[in-house]
């Protein structure tokens, strides 16, 4: 059964960021398996990560939630996505060994490649940012996309600097890492676009090279600057820095209407569901409809409340002190410590795009997010066994 659950998990490495419906599959027969496994009585290899209270907390919050929603039955379909965060624990049941650690992350940066170059060969078929072109890629919503590769971005680059490394594995994850930010670059979202800013700069700070801190900034500023660059581009750099851009006025107005929502139900919210009849009560007139507050905190606030927001800062605190913890187990480990650190500075990525999207609310990103996280846990168990 451990071995049938590697290969599930190996199975979710590669499709997870190709194909939605395909490691939706994977993820129900690995859940089944390891019901399978329990029912013989066979104990898990698997032992207290950290955050077991914490993902409590969190559904007790969502059903509290739910259970005082004006509309219990839309709010209790959301639920569902609940039994995902257990893909935290699923590494942990199987992985023991560097070299299956690995594998998982061949598979996922393979497919993070093969997606990110199709993205941008699709992009430019299509014309390219002077029509609008986005990259929607062959398995789901581009924004999806676009937050599944953020997360893969930070594995990808440590693992192309990685001298512990075979120099395949090396060329490899250095041209998954080229594509996914070109990807990323020419979709022009403003989430991808702070969260890969955020992610360098934390590994900046992690790893002690203050440089790469001013890499990205940098390396846009350049860009920008070269002849024949399309107006798009320098189109969507204001909309995102200017304060007065009609893209952050509407969103202020977003969040500023979010925020009424908190007021009126700051104990409780208004559900988990799309809040689209709600929001209709305080916009004004010419602001258009919304079922969300393009923003994790907003929209915890306003359909969670306080309950949520406290279950919500818990967790991520208690993914960080597990994380800090692995990271001391792997010391000196390369492999084992870019595993970490990668999976590491995917939260603050993820964060820092929540600021602007409701990241925290998509299936497939929190599925990856939670497998990476899970998976750089392990790292740090199999350096404290060797």
């Amino acid at each position: 059964m451990r071995r049938l659950s590697e290969y599930l998990m190996m199975g979710y490495s590669l499709t997870g960021v190709i194909s939605i419906a395909a490691s939706q599959v994977v993820l129900g027969i690995g859940a089944v398996v390891l019901g399978v496994d329990r029912w013989r009585g066979r104990q898990l290899t698997w032992r207290p990560t950290g955050f077991e209270w914490p993902l409590l907390a969190w559904a007790a919050a969502a059903a509290f939630a739910t259970l005082l929603s004006p509309e219990p039955s839309a709010s209790a379909e959301k639920l569902r996505k609940l039994p995902l965060l257990a893909v935290l624990l699923w590494p942990a049941t199987a992985v023991h060994r560097p070299w299956n650690l690995g594998r998982l992350y061949v598979g996922l940066l393979f497919s993070a490649g093969v997606t990110s170059l199709y993205g941008v060969l699709t992009f430019f078929l299509q014309g390219g940012p002077e029509i609008g072109a986005r990259i929607s890629g062959f398995h789901g919503f581009y924004m999806t996309n676009s937050g599944l590769l953020l997360l893969c971005t930070f594995p990808a680059v440590l693992f192309a600097g990685c001298n512990r490394l075979s120099a395949s594995f090396r060329w490899g994850a250095c041209l998954s890492a080229v594509s996914i930010l070109a990807a990323q670059l020419f979709g022009r979202l403003p989430g991808a676009w702070i969260g890969t800013a955020a992610g360098f700069a934390f590994l900046a700070m992690r790893r002690r090279r203050w440089p790469w801190a001013f890499a990205v900034p940098a390396l846009w500023i350049v860009f920008l600057t070269v002849p024949g660059v399309p107006h798009a581009f320098r189109d969507a750099t204001r909309a995102l820095l200017d304060p007065s851009s009609s893209t952050n006025r509407d969103r202020a107005a977003i969040w500023k209407n979010g925020l009424e929502l908190f007021a009126r139900d700051p104990w409780s919210g208004f559900g988990l569901h799309d809040l689209q009849a709600e929001y209709e009560r305080v916009r004004t007139p010419d602001e258009p409809p919304q079922g969300h507050m393009h923003s994790v905190p907003i929209q915890i606030a306003a359909s969670m409340g306080v309950p949520g927001l406290l279950a919500f800062g818990w967790l991520f605190v208690a993914f960080f002190r597990s994380l800090a913890r692995a990271r001391r187990a792997a010391g000196n480990d390369a492999f084992l410590r870019a595993s970490i650190d990668g999976g590491e500075a995917g939260v603050v990525a993820f964060l820092a795009a929540g600021i602007v999207e409701w990241n925290f609310g998509d299936s497939e990103i929190l599925t990856l997010l939670c497998f990476l996280i899970g998976a750089a846990v392990v790292a740090g168990r199999i350096a404290a066994r060797e």
